[in-house]
């Protein structure tokens, strides 16, 4: 079985977060074996109470893991987890940072990246000036990071895009969902050119302030 089945059967237990689950993996070495792990060996986990162990050893069907595991494959979904050697390295310093992505893309290492994010009603200076940076950046190839939002994030990834700069959206829906709706083209000229990485809505923020070096 792959691997990443059981990470997202992790990934989906309530009260399992990125620490505990990195507490989970440092004292079981494997995700397999927190999976086979007994209530006994789980309450000896910092962060795992009686609580969380009893959740775990009654949470053990990996049907719905599995759905989502093939649904991705049918749709070119790549599952990158925390143990894969593509994961980005600026996540794996942030103990917090979330243990998988859902990446539609390519996925490409880079050492430092700027965020710009902002007002879905921007003013027509805050465009100007989102432009005319993304411009600069993108003459320098300095990574552009957004969320693929109305406003300041869509004219940022656009920019970036018309100047072939690597570009990456961070979002909350999924990638499999465009929103906004019109923003359907600019998702398929990032996926087709670039990336879009989807992660839990909680976690997108986290992705964001790890993998830059400004905002």
């Amino acid at each position: 079985m792959d691997k990443r089945i059981l990470y997202i059967w992790l990934s989906k237990i309530k009260g399992i977060g990125p620490v505990i689950t990195r507490n989970l993996i440092e004292f079981f070495k494997r995700i397999d074996f927190v999976y086979e792990a007994t209530y006994d060996e789980l309450i000896k986990v910092e962060g795992i109470g009686d609580k969380l162990a009893k959740i775990i050893v009654e949470n053990k069907d990996l049907s719905k893991s599995k759905e989502i595991y093939y649904k991705c494959k049918r749709s070119k979904i790549k599952i990158i987890t925390m143990e894969c050697s593509n994961y980005p390295k600026q996540l794996k310093n942030f103990k917090n940072a979330p243990i998988i992505l859902y990446v539609k893309g390519e996925l490409k290492e880079f050492d430092s990246a700027v965020c710009i994010v902002g007002s879905r009603r921007c003013t027509e200076y805050s465009k100007n000036i989102t432009v005319e940076l993304t411009e600069n950046l993108s003459k320098r190839n300095i990574p552009i990071i957004s969320g693929m939002a109305k406003g300041m994030d869509g004219y940022s990834h656009t920019v970036a895009l018309h100047n072939d700069n690597y570009t990456i959206a961070v979002v909350g829906t999924g990638v499999d969902i465009c929103y906004p709706i019109e923003h359907l083209t600019l998702m398929n000229e990032i996926i087709k050119l670039f990336i879009i990485i989807f992660t839990l809505f909680k976690c997108y923020l986290r992705i964001w302030s790890s993998l830059i070096m400004f905002t």
